[in-house]
């Protein structure tokens, strides 16, 4: 398997450093007291908002390895950066990683309490997109006015290698994954997704064309689901199993947080067979009083000896997925785990077109390089993003009703 070049932009060591007024005002705050902040922007990506440590004249405080904000870009969004369309005609843009900084709380603390005291800014470099990492800045730079401050930061660009797959179509509909390398696209997986032999009758009733619910617990019904993982083979390489139903609590038509639906992610035993071993958990459940959020939480389990480069004793990874309302039954998914060493993995909802027959929505999985060993490593991830998948579904409130595929499928194995 090739990986796709990627490049993290991560930004550490921030500080800033004013000027002790000599006489400064009664009446107002000393600036060397008053809380700052600095707004960290790319474009095309989301603007991070940062608390900025003041120093004064010692700058042997520096915390040199927190991590203030990361930015991850592949080799064709970041060719787009340093390109501009206008008028049919294409030329060199000037992009800029820019930090502005700010005396205050924060802008949601009140408007035109903030007030800005500078800007820095750094052009991005096709260089950065090497073989290698490259510290683009590190040290104290002049911001506004002269002696208006100084700012400290650290910016380094290093590859970021990551596997890209695309499920050809949902989770519940069986589809084959592909692995994308640029333009390439090839088959590697195929998914498929059953659900518990008890639901024979309901396959009954869809053979017989029968697609509206039966009964009020049947509407609740949302267990026994199964995703099965296999290679080219046809051989099981990974599944990921639901373990606790989700039903709605008590009182209400979702899953809450206080029991939350979970599944098992497996892989099979050294021996084969129908032996799996229990590599991760992962809950989900919609929140409350935040329309449409849903959370999920994701603990490597000790039992199951751990993914490659994370190890076996720690919670990877809690997310809130926002899911607004849409016209459909599926909702878009952006989602990302990450870890104190990095990326691991992301899980998006995209737009696909299937041999010209139509537009239709599916899953595009990005799996950093470093925590793939073998086939069967990236196979549990596609189980994981499968299961994210359908657990977004399945959070949503039982006074809707899924769709046909997950609501009365039953394809058995």
């Amino acid at each position: 398997m090739d990986p796709c070049t990627f490049v993290k932009i991560s930004i550490s060591a921030l500080a800033l450093r004013l000027p002790v007024a000599s006489k400064p005002a009664s009446s107002r705050i000393h600036s060397a007291c008053a809380p700052c902040f600095c707004e960290i922007k790319l474009p095309n990506n989301p603007t991070k908002t940062i608390p900025l440590p003041l120093l004064l004249q010692d700058s042997s405080a520096l915390d040199s390895h927190r991590i203030a904000a990361t930015f991850y870009l592949d080799e064709t969004a970041f060719q787009r950066q340093l390109t501009v369309s206008w008028l049919g005609r294409t030329k060199t843009a000037n992009p800029c990683l820019e930090v502005t900084i700010y005396s205050g709380k924060g802008r949601n603390c009140g408007i035109g309490s903030d007030k800005q005291l500078g800007k820095f800014r750094i052009g991005l470099d096709v260089k950065w997109m090497g073989s290698s990492s490259i510290e683009v800045h590190d040290g104290w730079v002049c911001i506004g006015k002269p002696k208006a401050g100084e700012l400290h930061l650290d910016v380094r660009a290093e590859p970021d290698p990551r596997f890209v797959f695309q499920f050809v179509g949902q989770p519940e509909d069986s589809p084959q994954i592909l692995q994308a390398q640029g333009k390439v696209h090839q088959p590697i997986f195929s998914c498929k997704f059953s659900r518990d032999r008890g639901d024979r009758s309901r396959s009954n009733q869809q053979e017989h064309g029968i697609h509206a619910w039966t009964s009020e617990k049947e509407k609740k019904d949302r267990k026994g689901w199964l995703i099965l993982i296999h290679d080219l083979s046809g051989t099981p390489v990974a599944a990921a199993s639901m373990v606790t139903p989700f039903v709605p609590s008590h009182g209400t038509d979702h899953v809450s947080r206080s029991n939350p639906g979970a599944w098992l992610i497996l892989r099979p035993g050294p021996r084969g067979g129908n032996s799996w071993f229990p590599l991760g958990r992962l809950e989900a459940w919609r929140e409350r009083g935040r329309k449409g959020e849903i959370s999920c939480k994701f603990k490597v389990m000790e039992e199951g000896g751990g993914f490659n480069g994370i190890g076996n004793t720690i919670s990877l990874s809690r997310t809130v997925i926002n899911c607004p309302k849409g016209n459909g039954d599926k909702v878009n998914i952006n989602m990302e785990l990450p870890i104190p060493g990095g990326f691991v993995m992301s899980v998006t909802t995209v737009n696909g077109e299937h041999d010209g027959k139509g537009k239709f929505s599916k899953l595009e999985v990005q799996l950093a390089m470093r925590h793939v060993t073998c086939l069967e490593d990236a196979a549990v991830f596609m189980a994981l993003a499968a299961a994210v998948d359908l657990s977004v579904d399945a959070c949503q409130p039982f006074s809707r009703r899924l769709t046909k595929d997950l609501g009365l499928s039953c394809s058995l194995l």
